[in-house]
Protein backbone atom coordinates (compact mmCIF):
# COMPACT_ATOMS: atom_id res chain seq x y z
CA UNK A 1 0.00 0.00 0.00
CA UNK A 2 1.64 3.69 -0.93
CA UNK A 3 2.17 5.82 1.72
CA UNK A 4 -0.42 8.94 1.30
CA UNK A 5 1.78 11.53 3.30
CA UNK A 6 5.16 12.56 2.97
CA UNK A 7 7.25 14.78 4.97
CA UNK A 8 9.41 17.52 3.11
CA UNK A 9 12.24 19.88 4.48
CA UNK A 10 12.46 23.16 2.27
CA UNK A 11 15.13 25.50 2.69
CA UNK A 12 14.47 28.45 1.40
CA UNK A 13 17.94 30.81 1.16
CA UNK A 14 17.36 34.36 0.41
CA UNK A 15 20.25 37.07 -0.69
CA UNK A 16 19.93 41.11 -0.60
CA UNK A 17 22.83 42.19 -2.87
CA UNK A 18 23.48 46.31 -2.83
CA UNK A 19 24.13 46.65 -6.41
CA UNK A 20 24.15 50.24 -6.40
CA UNK A 21 26.75 53.06 -6.48
CA UNK A 22 26.59 53.85 -2.78
CA UNK A 23 25.94 52.92 0.64
CA UNK A 24 21.95 51.67 1.51
CA UNK A 25 20.15 52.52 4.15
CA UNK A 26 17.83 49.73 6.24
CA UNK A 27 15.32 48.38 4.24
CA UNK A 28 12.30 46.36 5.11
CA UNK A 29 12.20 42.74 3.29
CA UNK A 30 8.27 40.90 3.25
CA UNK A 31 9.03 36.99 2.65
CA UNK A 32 5.93 34.94 2.06
CA UNK A 33 7.11 31.12 3.28
CA UNK A 34 4.04 28.38 2.96
CA UNK A 35 0.29 28.69 3.78
CA UNK A 36 -2.02 26.94 5.73
CA UNK A 37 -3.88 24.36 4.27
CA UNK A 38 -5.80 21.18 4.60
CA UNK A 39 -3.59 18.99 2.84
CA UNK A 40 -0.61 20.20 4.56
CA UNK A 41 0.63 20.90 7.88
CA UNK A 42 3.76 23.18 9.12
CA UNK A 43 5.46 20.77 11.27
CA UNK A 44 8.80 23.32 12.41
CA UNK A 45 10.08 26.41 10.77
CA UNK A 46 13.70 27.29 11.79
CA UNK A 47 15.00 31.26 10.58
CA UNK A 48 18.26 32.71 10.70
CA UNK A 49 18.48 35.58 11.50
CA UNK A 50 14.84 35.47 12.83
CA UNK A 51 12.17 37.20 11.16
CA UNK A 52 8.99 38.41 12.81
CA UNK A 53 5.76 35.49 11.89
CA UNK A 54 2.55 36.87 10.59
CA UNK A 55 -0.10 35.22 8.82
CA UNK A 56 -2.50 37.50 6.82
CA UNK A 57 -6.04 37.12 6.22
CA UNK A 58 -5.49 34.25 3.67
CA UNK A 59 -3.66 32.12 6.11
CA UNK A 60 -0.44 32.74 4.50
CA UNK A 61 2.34 32.52 6.28
CA UNK A 62 5.16 35.32 5.99
CA UNK A 63 7.88 36.63 7.88
CA UNK A 64 9.26 40.30 8.28
CA UNK A 65 13.01 41.03 8.02
CA UNK A 66 15.01 44.39 8.99
CA UNK A 67 17.79 44.48 6.50
CA UNK A 68 20.74 46.01 7.75
CA UNK A 69 22.58 49.22 6.31
CA UNK A 70 25.01 47.35 3.39
CA UNK A 71 27.86 49.01 1.49
CA UNK A 72 28.59 48.25 -1.92
CA UNK A 73 28.14 44.59 -3.01
CA UNK A 74 27.86 43.73 0.43
CA UNK A 75 25.39 40.50 1.01
CA UNK A 76 22.57 39.73 3.45
CA UNK A 77 21.48 36.69 3.59
CA UNK A 78 18.05 34.37 5.40
CA UNK A 79 17.93 30.79 5.67
CA UNK A 80 14.80 29.64 6.38
CA UNK A 81 13.94 26.03 7.20
CA UNK A 82 10.67 24.50 6.92
CA UNK A 83 9.19 20.67 7.60
CA UNK A 84 5.88 20.06 6.34
CA UNK A 85 4.09 17.40 6.25
CA UNK A 86 1.79 16.77 3.43
CA UNK A 87 -0.88 14.15 1.90
CA UNK A 88 -3.06 12.89 -0.74
CA UNK A 89 -6.54 14.63 -0.26
CA UNK A 90 -9.92 14.07 -2.22
CA UNK A 91 -12.15 16.55 -0.99
CA UNK A 92 -16.06 15.87 -0.24
CA UNK A 93 -18.78 17.54 -2.18
CA UNK A 94 -22.31 18.24 -1.69
CA UNK A 95 -25.58 18.76 -3.10
CA UNK A 96 -25.14 22.29 -2.40
CA UNK A 97 -26.29 25.67 -5.18
CA UNK A 98 -24.35 28.63 -6.33
CA UNK A 99 -27.50 30.91 -4.26
CA UNK A 100 -26.18 29.01 -0.89
CA UNK A 101 -22.90 30.78 -1.09
CA UNK A 102 -22.23 33.30 1.85
CA UNK A 103 -22.90 37.17 0.03
CA UNK A 104 -19.53 38.09 2.64
CA UNK A 105 -17.35 35.78 0.03
CA UNK A 106 -18.74 36.51 -2.72
CA UNK A 107 -17.60 40.01 -2.40
CA UNK A 108 -14.71 39.84 -1.14
CA UNK A 109 -13.28 36.66 -3.61
CA UNK A 110 -15.60 37.28 -6.75
CA UNK A 111 -14.04 40.73 -8.40
CA UNK A 112 -13.03 41.36 -11.47
CA UNK A 113 -9.20 41.61 -10.92
CA UNK A 114 -6.26 41.78 -13.37
CA UNK A 115 -6.18 37.92 -15.02
CA UNK A 116 -9.52 37.30 -14.24
CA UNK A 117 -11.69 39.40 -16.26
CA UNK A 118 -14.55 37.65 -15.82
CA UNK A 119 -16.89 40.76 -16.82
CA UNK A 120 -15.88 40.33 -20.42
CA UNK A 121 -18.19 39.33 -22.71
CA UNK A 122 -16.68 36.15 -24.11
CA UNK A 123 -16.10 34.69 -20.72
CA UNK A 124 -19.91 35.61 -19.63
CA UNK A 125 -20.76 33.71 -22.66
CA UNK A 126 -18.87 30.47 -21.99
CA UNK A 127 -19.81 30.91 -18.45
CA UNK A 128 -23.64 30.99 -19.17
CA UNK A 129 -23.42 28.36 -21.67
CA UNK A 130 -21.55 26.04 -18.50
CA UNK A 131 -23.86 26.85 -15.95
CA UNK A 132 -27.27 26.42 -18.53
CA UNK A 133 -25.74 22.59 -18.25
CA UNK A 134 -25.42 22.79 -14.58
CA UNK A 135 -28.92 22.91 -12.57
CA UNK A 136 -27.12 25.37 -10.44
CA UNK A 137 -25.25 22.91 -8.78
CA UNK A 138 -21.81 23.97 -7.57
CA UNK A 139 -20.60 20.82 -8.28
CA UNK A 140 -21.96 19.94 -11.95
CA UNK A 141 -20.58 23.85 -12.91
CA UNK A 142 -17.02 23.59 -11.52
CA UNK A 143 -17.10 20.00 -13.08
CA UNK A 144 -18.24 21.48 -16.41
CA UNK A 145 -15.91 24.50 -16.26
CA UNK A 146 -12.79 21.68 -15.10
CA UNK A 147 -13.55 19.79 -18.04
CA UNK A 148 -13.47 23.03 -20.70
CA UNK A 149 -10.33 24.20 -19.45
CA UNK A 150 -8.44 21.18 -19.84
CA UNK A 151 -10.27 19.95 -23.12
CA UNK A 152 -9.63 24.02 -24.46
CA UNK A 153 -6.28 24.89 -23.28
CA UNK A 154 -3.25 23.59 -24.93
CA UNK A 155 -0.09 22.60 -22.78
CA UNK A 156 2.95 25.17 -22.91
CA UNK A 157 5.23 24.40 -20.15
CA UNK A 158 7.61 27.48 -18.52
CA UNK A 159 5.36 30.42 -20.42
CA UNK A 160 7.45 33.88 -20.33
CA UNK A 161 4.86 35.87 -19.35
CA UNK A 162 1.10 35.13 -17.28
CA UNK A 163 -1.59 35.46 -19.82
CA UNK A 164 -4.39 35.68 -17.70
CA UNK A 165 -8.18 34.76 -18.75
CA UNK A 166 -8.51 37.12 -21.70
CA UNK A 167 -4.73 36.02 -22.99
CA UNK A 168 -5.64 32.46 -22.74
CA UNK A 169 -9.07 33.29 -24.79
CA UNK A 170 -7.40 34.36 -27.79
CA UNK A 171 -4.03 31.69 -28.11
CA UNK A 172 -5.87 28.78 -26.20
CA UNK A 173 -2.39 27.72 -24.26
CA UNK A 174 -0.44 27.84 -21.53
CA UNK A 175 0.92 26.63 -18.65
CA UNK A 176 -0.64 25.91 -14.94
CA UNK A 177 -1.33 30.25 -14.74
CA UNK A 178 -3.54 29.64 -17.61
CA UNK A 179 -5.65 26.95 -16.34
CA UNK A 180 -5.84 28.10 -12.91
CA UNK A 181 -6.81 31.88 -14.35
CA UNK A 182 -9.10 30.04 -16.80
CA UNK A 183 -11.18 28.23 -14.40
CA UNK A 184 -11.00 31.06 -11.35
CA UNK A 185 -12.43 33.65 -13.80
CA UNK A 186 -15.70 31.11 -15.20
CA UNK A 187 -16.26 30.02 -11.30
CA UNK A 188 -16.20 33.63 -10.15
CA UNK A 189 -18.56 34.64 -13.44
CA UNK A 190 -21.15 33.18 -11.86
CA UNK A 191 -20.42 33.92 -8.16
CA UNK A 192 -18.52 31.16 -6.95
CA UNK A 193 -15.53 32.42 -4.77
CA UNK A 194 -12.55 31.24 -6.32
CA UNK A 195 -8.27 32.14 -5.79
CA UNK A 196 -5.15 31.43 -6.77
CA UNK A 197 -2.75 28.85 -4.96
CA UNK A 198 0.79 29.39 -5.86
CA UNK A 199 3.72 26.90 -4.52
CA UNK A 200 5.78 24.11 -5.66
CA UNK A 201 4.86 20.44 -7.63
CA UNK A 202 7.45 17.44 -6.66
CA UNK A 203 8.58 15.01 -8.18
CA UNK A 204 10.84 12.30 -6.34
CA UNK A 205 13.23 9.56 -7.48
CA UNK A 206 15.64 7.33 -5.92
CA UNK A 207 18.30 9.71 -4.87
CA UNK A 208 16.54 13.38 -4.95
CA UNK A 209 13.56 15.51 -5.04
CA UNK A 210 13.38 18.22 -7.97
CA UNK A 211 10.39 20.61 -8.23
CA UNK A 212 8.79 23.10 -10.82
CA UNK A 213 7.01 26.21 -10.01
CA UNK A 214 2.98 25.94 -10.28
CA UNK A 215 -0.03 27.28 -9.54
CA UNK A 216 -3.59 26.21 -9.21
CA UNK A 217 -7.15 27.34 -7.77
CA UNK A 218 -9.32 26.76 -4.88
CA UNK A 219 -13.19 27.50 -5.40
CA UNK A 220 -15.71 27.95 -2.56
CA UNK A 221 -18.26 24.86 -1.83
CA UNK A 222 -21.01 25.66 1.01
CA UNK A 223 -21.02 23.26 3.46
CA UNK A 224 -17.72 21.49 2.83
CA UNK A 225 -15.26 25.11 2.78
CA UNK A 226 -12.49 25.55 0.36
CA UNK A 227 -12.30 22.85 -2.43
CA UNK A 228 -8.37 22.17 -4.66
CA UNK A 229 -8.63 21.84 -8.06
CA UNK A 230 -5.22 21.62 -10.45
CA UNK A 231 -7.11 21.56 -13.95
CA UNK A 232 -3.07 21.83 -15.40
CA UNK A 233 -2.69 17.91 -13.62
CA UNK A 234 -6.14 16.71 -13.90
CA UNK A 235 -6.82 17.11 -10.55
CA UNK A 236 -10.62 17.52 -9.77
CA UNK A 237 -11.50 18.30 -6.07
CA UNK A 238 -8.07 17.11 -5.10
CA UNK A 239 -4.19 17.34 -4.10
CA UNK A 240 -1.24 14.80 -3.82
CA UNK A 241 1.59 14.81 -1.18
CA UNK A 242 3.45 16.70 -4.03
CA UNK A 243 1.94 19.75 -4.14
CA UNK A 244 3.29 22.08 -1.36
CA UNK A 245 1.16 25.16 -1.02
CA UNK A 246 3.23 28.71 -0.35
CA UNK A 247 0.96 31.55 -0.71
CA UNK A 248 -3.00 32.03 -1.82
CA UNK A 249 -4.41 35.11 -3.03
CA UNK A 250 -8.00 35.77 -3.78
CA UNK A 251 -8.32 39.81 -2.54
CA UNK A 252 -5.43 40.34 -4.79
CA UNK A 253 -4.60 38.28 -8.56
CA UNK A 254 -1.21 38.44 -7.95
CA UNK A 255 1.50 38.69 -5.23
CA UNK A 256 4.83 38.94 -4.93
CA UNK A 257 6.38 36.26 -2.20
CA UNK A 258 9.25 38.41 -2.11
CA UNK A 259 9.23 42.28 -1.52
CA UNK A 260 11.60 44.91 -0.17
CA UNK A 261 10.70 48.37 1.12
CA UNK A 262 12.94 51.17 1.89
CA UNK A 263 13.95 54.68 0.75
CA UNK A 264 15.89 56.51 -1.58
CA UNK A 265 18.84 59.04 -0.31
CA UNK A 266 21.52 60.17 -2.28
CA UNK A 267 21.51 57.22 -4.36
CA UNK A 268 19.25 54.97 -6.39
CA UNK A 269 19.32 51.86 -4.03
CA UNK A 270 19.28 49.46 -6.02
CA UNK A 271 19.07 45.62 -4.94
CA UNK A 272 19.79 42.04 -6.26
CA UNK A 273 16.93 40.10 -4.80
CA UNK A 274 17.09 36.17 -5.04
CA UNK A 275 15.85 33.53 -3.59
CA UNK A 276 17.06 29.95 -3.67
CA UNK A 277 14.77 27.01 -2.37
CA UNK A 278 16.24 23.23 -1.52
CA UNK A 279 13.61 20.62 -1.25
CA UNK A 280 14.79 17.57 0.63
CA UNK A 281 12.38 14.26 1.50
CA UNK A 282 12.43 13.32 5.25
Amino acid sequence: MLDSTKKWLLEITISVENVSGGRTEKSILYHYLVTQSSHQTIIEINQQPKGRMKIDKEQNLYAIHKVPILDVHESYKITTKIVIEARDIDFPFNASKIDEIPKSLVQSNCKPLKYWEFDDERVQNIAKKLLEKSDNSVYNYLLNVFRYTWHKIKIRNLMKDRLGVLGVLESYEGDCDEFSDLFISLARAVKIPARRVVGLSLHETDDKVSFMYHAWAEAFVPGVGWVSFDPALKKFASLTKFHIARCRMGTVSQRSLLTLKYKIRKYDNIFNLNEDILVLRL
